[in-house]
């Protein structure tokens, strides 16, 4: 939900959707592709939070970036 929020507001705001390659997000991506290997091993439920809460901190700095940028200014990579 916070990504969609952050695609519209980046529109919104840029004219251009708005979508940044952040250490979390790709910290949340490798996880995200580790995330199958895992799950044999143990409770999925437990994984699936351990995956989330990067995710969900990784959405909320793409969201910082995007409302403390200028116009004239692009957000960090």
């Amino acid at each position: 939900m916070i990504r969609i929020l952050n695609f519209l507001f980046g529109y919104v705001r840029r004219q251009k959707l708005v979508m940044m390659h952040t250490t979390l997000n790709r910290i949340t991506g490798l996880l995200l592709f580790l995330f199958p290997f895992f799950v044999k091993y143990g409770d999925s439920l437990c994984f699936a939070v351990f995956l989330c809460l990067p995710a969900t901190l990784a959405a909320v700095q793409e969201g910082f970036f995007i409302w403390t940028a200028g116009k004239e200014r692009e957000p960090p990579q």
